[in-house]
C-alpha cells in the first residue's frame, strides 16, 4: 500500500507537460521495457517527475524487473535533484531484500548530496561488481561535496579499488586545486586600503576601482586641505569636505577587506560549480 500511494504521490507532483504518446494498449509481459523506454524519453526531454513514475509503474507491473524500476525512478528523481526522495525510494526497496549493486550504487550517489548525512553505512563495503566498487568510492565524492577536503584526501588514498580511474583522477585534480586555490587576506586588503586608499581594491585586481577610491577620498581631502590652508582651520567647509574624506577613506577600508571576501567565495564557487558539473555526469555511469 505504502508504494502504491508513493507513485499516486509521485504522479500528482509531477508538472504537466507535452509528453510522448504511451501505447494505447498496456504493454505485454513478453514487452517488460516499454515502461522503461518511456522513462528514458522523459528523461531525454526534462520531465523527471513523469519519469519516475513510469519507471515505478514498470516496477508494479513486473514484478520480475523491481529493482531496475525503483533504481530508474530514483534516478529521474536525482536528475530533478530531488535527493531525500530518491533515498528514501531506494530505502524501501531495501527493505523487501538486499540491493542489487546497480541499485546499492544509486543509493550511495544519492547521499552524496545529502551532505547533513554524513555517515553513508551502506557503501563502505567492497564487492567484485563494479557498481559495488562505485558505491564504495561515493564516500570520497561526498567529502568533496561538502567542502571536507583533509577527509576527501583521507578517503581518496585510502581506496584499494577504486571506481573509474578518471573518477579518481578528476577527484584528486579537485583537491589539488583547491588546496593551490588564490587567496585574498582581508586583512593584508584593509591594511593596504588604510596606507593608501585604492590599493586595496588593486589588491584584488580590481584597478579602475582602486582609481576611483583613490580619487573619491583624495578629492576632497585636497580641497579641505586648501581650505584650511587659505581660510584657516574656523572655516566650516573645510570639515565637512574633511567629514566626507573620512567617510570615504573608512567606506573603501571596509569595502576592500569585504571585497577579498567576496573575491574569495567567487573563486571556491567557480570550483564547486565545476564539481556538480562532474558529478551530475556521474549519475549513471
Amino acid at each position: 500500500m505504502s508504494r502504491l500511494v508513493l507513485l499516486i504521490l509521485l504522479s500528482q507532483t509531477a508538472a504537466p507537460a507535452p509528453q510522448p504518446q504511451p501505447p494505447a494498449a498496456s504493454p505485454s509481459p513478453e514487452q517488460p521495457a516499454a515502461y522503461l523506454d518511456l522513462a528514458a524519453e522523459l528523461a531525454r526531454l526534462g520531465e523527471y517527475d513523469q519519469c519516475a513514475v513510469e519507471a515505478l509503474r514498470h516496477a508494479y507491473l513486473h514484478p520480475e524487473g523491481r529493482s531496475v524500476g525503483f533504481e530508474r525512478a530514483a534516478y529521474c528523481l536525482d536528475l530533478a535533484h530531488r535527493y531525500p526522495d530518491a533515498r528514501r525510494l531506494v530505502l524501501e526497496l531495501g527493505t523487501v531484500g538486499a540491493l542489487a549493486p546497480r541499485a546499492r550504487f544509486r543509493l550511495c550517489y544519492t547521499e552524496v548530496f545529502l551532505k547533513d548525512d554524513r555517515s553513508m553505512a551502506d557503501c563502505r563495503a567492497d564487492g567484485p561488481d563494479r557498481y559495488d566498487r562505485l558505491a564504495a568510492y561515493a564516500p570520497v565524492m561526498q567529502s568533496i561535496a561538502a567542502d571536507d577536503w583533509s577527509e576527501a584526501r583521507r578517503r581518496l588514498d585510502a581506496q584499494r579499488a577504486p571506481g573509474p580511474a578518471d573518477w579518481a583522477l578528476q577527484d584528486n585534480d579537485f583537491i589539488v586545486r583547491h588546496e593551490q586555490l588564490p587567496h585574498r587576506s582581508p586583512w593584508v586588503a584593509a591594511l593596504l586600503s588604510t596606507l593608501l586608499p585604492g590599493a586595496g581594491r588593486a589588491y584584488l585586481g580590481r584597478w579602475g576601482d582602486g582609481v576611483f577610491s583613490l580619487l573619491l577620498v583624495g578629492v576632497p581631502a585636497g580641497f579641505a586641505a586648501h581650505d584650511f590652508y587659505v581660510h584657516g582651520f574656523g572655516n566650516g567647509a573645510g570639515w565637512v569636505l574633511t567629514a566626507l574624506a573620512g567617510v570615504f577613506y573608512a567606506g573603501d577600508v571596509y569595502g576592500s577587506a569585504v571585497g577579498a571576501v567576496v573575491w574569495n567565495r567567487r573563486v571556491a564557487d567557480s570550483l564547486g560549480q565545476e564539481i556538480d558539473s562532474a558529478y551530475a555526469g556521474r549519475a549513471d555511469p
